[in-house]
């Protein structure tokens, strides 16, 4: 089933969730925005790189910041 990934890049946190294309929740992360050594950047790559491996690649991937 395909799914989409959203990023959203805070100030104090960045929070990612996986979506099925009926909206249901298949899983969710976080991770502090200045807690990885290459900034919030390489979180992102690396939270991506890890749910499509675990999910596969995904339909879409949408991101969001202030």
């Amino acid at each position: 089933m395909s799914h989409a990934i959203g990023i959203d890049i805070g100030g104090t946190n960045v929070k990612c969730a996986v979506v099925r294309g009926d909206g249901s929740l298949v899983e969710s992360r976080s991770f502090a925005t200045d807690d990885r050594a290459n900034g919030w950047r390489g979180g992102v790559a690396e939270a991506v790189a890890q749910i499509e491996a675990a999910q596969g690649s995904a339909a879409n991937i949408g991101g969001s910041s202030p």
